[in-house]
């Protein structure tokens, strides 16, 4: 490798980190939900009926966005990506109705899809391809942790300028996503694939054939990713796993305001707690990698599942405003999760299907997302917000059990 490629691929990880920064709505977290409810008029049940339909979308569209960044490249799939996301933010920050909501949510999912799995491959790559694959963990864990420091501080700014207009953090998060598009134009796509070269070759000749090559190395992709995942029981497991770790946390996630709302938090204080939160789950995933290193594989799923679960009954069965310090636990757990994942799913993939396998995953989560939303989001209108948290704490532990004892069959 000459000296230039790899400058350029040492600037990939300064990008990476950029991008990590940038591609996630400054603003946006903290008035989610309370933006749907005030200015598109959505109840909490439609909101969740929302995000279920959205992530069939969502689901629908991940595996062939991961082929389509296996066989056109990681940067190109990360660019049309950020482009969706940004306008859908636009989307959100003009919204007016229940419609808006929908389309907005549904613009904004695709770009996620787009990026989700390409972004991961495209940092495996570069350190694969500079010889620095051992750093994997390292380097995700600390992309992920400065992300979730800036969004600490932005969302603690959002809850004051939630209270001057719920629509001020929303225009405001337009900004970084436009800057995000930038920064990815500056990638250097770490691995030339073979497809790249025939793309090239015949887009001179005729745009239509270029379609169809690209939409047939696609499919077969896809199919033969399929297949890999299918046939590797170790990757079945953890993307199981992670999935119920990941749609469970989620769900939480998605209680936040109706919980602080329910025991009379002003919204001042939802951006502090944000900021608190979102600094735990940074210093988290900082230390991902030592606490890879300190604790056996196993125990770390345990503590995961203990982290998420406990909390979530606790929650449910004391409603005070004491137990809304119990959500630190979920954003430990938030900071671990995102570098452990890729380590744990990363040593069992291939270049050429990296970007394909964690866009399965990925689906994986929305089809469970889906179905899971549908179903909360019924309980939720029958037994209340603290029983159904009481619900998913339990549900979601004993399923939990259940997967570490298989854990021993498959490793």
């Amino acid at each position: 490798m000459d000296s230039l490629k790899r400058k350029r691929l040492e600037r990939n990880i300064r990008l990476y980190y950029l991008y990590e920064i940038l591609i996630d709505p400054w603003f946006f977290g903290v008035v989610l939900i309370s933006s749907l409810q005030q200015l598109a008029g959505m109840t909490l049940s439609q909101i969740f009926f929302m995000e279920s339909v959205v992530m069939l979308i969502y689901t629908g569209t991940e595996i062939p966005s991961g082929a389509f960044a296996d066989y056109v490249g990681r940067k190109y799939a990360i660019l049309i990506g950020a482009i969706f996301v940004t306008i859908g933010m636009c989307w959100f920050a003009t919204m007016d109705s229940l419609v808006d909501a929908w389309i907005g949510n549904i613009i904004f999912s695709c770009g996620l899809s787009m990026c989700s799995g390409a972004d991961r491959a495209f940092i495996s790559d570069t350190l694969h391809m500079l010889g620095r694959g051992s750093e994997l963990t390292k380097i995700q864990g600390r992309a992920n942790g400065i992300g979730l420091f800036v969004i600490a501080w932005t969302s603690l700014v959002g809850g004051f300028l939630a209270e001057v207009s719920m629509r001020l953090p929303l225009y405001l998060s337009i900004p970084c996503l436009v800057m995000s598009i930038i920064c990815i134009s500056f990638f250097t796509e770490p691995k030339k694939l073979d497809s790249i070269s025939v793309v090239n070759q015949r887009v001179r000749k005729h745009v239509f054939i270029v379609v169809l090559q690209t939409c047939i190395g696609v499919w077969r992709l896809m199919i033969k990713s399929l297949f890999f995942v299918a046939n590797n029981k170790k990757v079945k497991w953890i993307i199981g796993f992670f999935t119920l770790l990941t749609v469970s946390s989620k769900i939480w996630f998605y209680n936040y305001n109706p919980y602080f709302e329910l025991v009379g938090l002003e919204y001042r204080y939802f951006g502090v707690l944000f900021c608190t939160l979102n600094l735990v789950a940074c210093s988290a995933s900082f230390f991902a990698h030592k606490v890879q290193n300190l604790l056996k594989e196993k125990h770390v799923l345990i503590l995961l599942l203990c982290i998420i679960c406990i909390p979530i009954i606790l929650m449910g069965l004391m409603v005070s405003k004491v137990m809304t310090s119990l959500i630190l636990f979920q954003n430990v757990a938030r900071g671990l999760m995102g570098p452990l994942h890729i380590s744990m799913i990363d040593i069992h993939l291939t270049p050429e299907n990296k970007a394909t396998v964690q866009s399965i995953s990925t689906a994986t989560r929305g089809v469970a997302e889906c179905i899971v939303m549908a179903l909360y989001g019924i309980t939720l209108s029958n037994l209340g917000v603290s029983s159904s948290l009481v619900v998913l704490g339990v549900t979601t532990l004993l399923l939990g059990v259940v997967s570490i004892h298989k854990y021993k069959s498959y490793f």
